[in-house]
């Protein structure tokens, strides 16, 4: 795979053929409800903010699975329904899932965003195939947990963002995870906060 030149920065700007008039998109995803890391990822924000655009007002989260855009009836590749989504609740609740916990490790970045990485875990790829085994989703294949730091503010060097971001000291902190949930948010506020819809609690 080749390295980009630059990372990729936010933008306000519109982008009608993504998203065809449709304003809710659907996630799952794994809150951070530990105070700890909570305040680790804040200070982690802080000290990159050079690097991140402002008015970052997503919740702390690990994405699960994208499902896509949240509609009426299904029209494109990218649409999911109520039907779809009770399957996905109906087969997470037939897991009867475990509280478990992860692990944060160093810091990371795609194309558009920095973030702090996540060690895989069996239970996240049993949650994703579980979810998976009815809808597509719409993602990389390749899946890579973690959370989200913020969105690029310019084009910077991918290079030295790279290194900036290695050179960043980080701890391994241990995240319990006691709930999954699916929310929504709109498609045309790509820093906005996530909208909770349906919530499965662990056992």
């Amino acid at each position: 795979m080749t390295t980009p030149a630059t990372v990729l920065p936010f933008t306000t700007a519109d982008y009608p053929a993504w998203h065809k008039g449709r304003q809710r998109y659907g996630v799952w995803y794994i809150p951070i409800d530990d105070a700890v890391v909570a305040d680790y990822c804040c200070q982690l924000r802080v000290e990159i903010h050079e690097l991140l655009a402002e008015d970052y007002r997503r919740q702390w989260h690990i994405t699960l699975f994208v499902n896509g855009f949240y509609v009426d009836d299904c029209q494109y590749d990218d649409d999911f329904d109520d039907d779809i989504l009770s399957k996905q609740i109906n087969a997470l609740e037939q897991l009867s899932l475990s509280n478990f916990h992860l692990t944060t490790q160093a810091l990371g970045s795609f194309i558009n965003c920095a973030h702090l990485g996540i060690a895989p875990h069996l239970e996240l790829v049993r949650i994703r195939q579980s979810l998976g085994s009815h809808h597509r989703e719409i993602a990389p294949q390749a899946y890579t947990p973690h959370i989200t730091l913020g969105l690029y503010r310019k084009a910077f060097d991918y290079d030295r963002v790279i290194n900036r971001l290695m050179g960043v000291t980080t701890r391994s902190l241990c995240l319990p995870v006691n709930r999954l949930i699916f929310a929504t948010f709109d498609a045309n506020d790509l820093q906005g906060k996530l909208y909770n819809q349906y919530e499965i609690t662990l056992k």
